[in-house]
């Protein structure tokens, strides 16, 4: 419903003058926002959608003389200008015309108390809005093609229409949420904080066996040897020599592949692994860059008899860290730890949608949007994902990525990729062949699964990402059905990609997935993989191609990497 003048002027009136009679609608937190913002100071666009988002997942309705609460409580009026304010964290409902508080003056002009023109539409960046003077705002979200004009929006339109998004638009139409496109004026809010948000190399995939921590500039690297025991290498100076295999400790011996994760905060790298005796999931940790481990200690017996590997994510904003692991009776798990692997708390099951799930979970933590998602392939063989933006309190249901695939084979592995803000995800088909779904939106909706390209097919393993923030290229990795690693690389971000090619000849015949760590003192690349009798080779990116597999060292030979 479009807002008048009058009637916004009445509204604005309600604002300075609430009563006793004044509906507030309370909010059931199914999805939330983690705020680290103040109301009123500078705010990231990441929150400003993750408080958007907020609201559509509670379908807050479109009434001018009623408020709803944002995740932390305060109440914004549940009208289009409402829920700009809402999104942008402010201390009022503004409005959209002149009277103050308000969005424009009433020459249609930018009112520069609170925000600043943009310009051209094609300036505009997720978290602005587009306000159609004395009458209608909403929010701007993602392009998803701006040379066609293609985006995403989020908006509180009339009452038979709660709060929706991301709703897909053209900016060349002549019309946009029923009012003329000429008319509309671009907003950008006074204190939208745009620095960069820092991720450490780990939290661009879904972490693995190889972990480089920032701080000693190490790249370490875990695998399982004959008996189960578990050793580690590592390197400090970009890849170009390597410690002797060391045993992590001796307490206790395992099985699977193992996962670590680094905790920039308490300097920590972690490593879960599955026991041997009875599938419990351990931990080990190094406060020394890998000098000396803790023993191993089961995490918590809630649960034992896990069949699958871990996943683990590391929230920067909670200093929490969560670890996703497939159960015996197929349902996927987690734990969580707010004092760097510590103390746990009890295994719970994320939700009670899906079941039966074939793959382990894999798992990665957004900072622009304070979201944790999980991705497993279900009995069926269908990709499925489930999300948290309360940092585990609660999950969405398990919902399908999408349906133009299913019968994938293996596990799907995820990407973000910390410049365009996009979220990738890759499986392996039933046929042998690699796909790719991406998302704009932290997962709200996904483009229809691809194949990556058709130059190779037949793959035996599930594909690996790597992002290099240096060359913004994504390379994927993946072992063909000759045992021969491939891989293929996109500087666009998945819009499209070059032919398979072997990563190198100098080896073949590998037995096990790869994985890849960015190194961004070396802006290189390295990938894993473990060969033919037990040893594991590495080779690094140079330029559009990769060096030779070289041994990492000789001292141990793996079952696992």
């Amino acid at each position: 419903m479009a807002r008048t003048k009058r009637s916004a002027l009445a509204s604005l009136a309600a604002v300075t003058a609430l009563t006793a009679a004044t509906t507030v609608t309370g909010l059931v937190a199914s999805t939330s926002a983690s705020a680290t913002s103040s109301v009123g100071g500078a705010i990231s666009p990441g929150e400003m959608m993750s408080r958007a988002q907020f609201w559509v997942a509670n379908s807050v309705p479109y009434n001018q003389g009623a408020y709803a609460a944002d995740p932390e409580g305060t109440t914004y009026r549940e009208d289009c200008s409402g829920f700009v304010s809402m999104a942008w964290h402010l201390g009022t409902s503004l409005v959209v015309t002149d009277g103050g508080p308000s969005f424009t003056n009433s020459d249609g002009s930018p009112n520069t108390t609170y925000d600043t023109g943009i310009g051209a539409f094609t300036n505009l960046q997720q978290g602005d809005a587009m306000a159609y003077p004395h009458d209608h705002i909403w929010l701007f979200d993602n392009w998803t093609n701006k040379a066609t004009g293609d985006f995403t929006y989020y908006a509180e339109s009339n009452p038979s229409d709660p709060t929706h998004g991301p709703t897909a638009a053209n900016i060349n139409n002549s019309s946009l949420e029923g009012w003329p496109t000429s008319g509309y004026v671009g907003l950008r809010y006074k204190n939208v904080d745009t620095t960069p948000v820092t991720i450490n190399s780990g939290n661009t995939t879904d972490s693995t066996y190889s972990v480089y921590n920032p701080d000693s500039k190490t790249m370490t690297l875990f695998g399982v040897g004959s008996g189960g025991h578990l050793g580690f290498t590592k390197s400090t100076n970009g890849g170009a020599s390597w410690s002797n295999w060391a045993e992590a400790n001796a307490y206790w011996t395992l099985q699977g592949t193992p996962d670590a994760l680094y905790d920039p905060d308490a300097k920590t790298t972690l490593l879960f692994a599955r026991g041997s005796a009875n599938g419990a999931m351990g931990i080990s940790t190094s406060n020394n860059s890998g000098a000396s481990w803790s023993n191993w200690t089961q995490m918590n017996a809630y649960w034992s008899n896990f069949k699958g590997d871990a996943s683990a994510v590391y929230n920067p904003d909670t200093k929490k860290i969560t670890v996703f692991a497939r159960g015996g009776d197929g349902r996927i798990g987690y734990t969580q730890s707010s004092n760097a692997g510590a103390s746990w708390s009890n295994w719970s099951e994320v939700n009670a949608y899906w079941n039966n799930f074939a793959s382990d979970p894999h798992a990665i933590y957004n900072p622009y949007t304070k979201q944790i998602t999980v991705f497993a392939r279900g009995g069926d063989g269908r990709i499925g994902y489930t999300q948290s933006a309360n940092d585990g309190a609660s999950w969405s249901n398990w919902s399908e990525v999408n349906a133009y695939w299913n019968n994938f084979q293996g596990d799907p592995h995820v990407l973000l990729n910390p410049d365009t803000k996009k979220i990738t995800l890759f499986a392996r088909g039933g046929d042998g062949r690699i796909g790719y779904t991406q998302s704009g939106n932290d997962g709200a909706s996904w483009s229809n699964w691809s194949e990556v390209n058709a130059y190779w097919n037949g793959f035996k393993g599930d594909p690996r990402p790597v992002y290099n923030a240096s060359t913004k290229t994504v390379s994927l990795l993946a072992r063909g059905g000759d045992g021969r690693i491939g891989y293929t690389q996109s500087g666009n971000d998945g819009a499209s990609w070059s032919n398979w090619s072997e990563a190198n000849a100098y080896w073949n015949n590998f037995q096990a997935d790869p994985t890849a760590v960015y190194d961004p003192d070396t802006a290189q690349d390295t990938t894993f993989a473990l060969g033919s009798g037990g040893h594991l080779g590495y080779s690094q990116s140079v330029g559009s191609g990769w060096t030779n597999w070289s041994e990492v060292n000789a001292y141990w030979t793996l079952v696992n990497p």
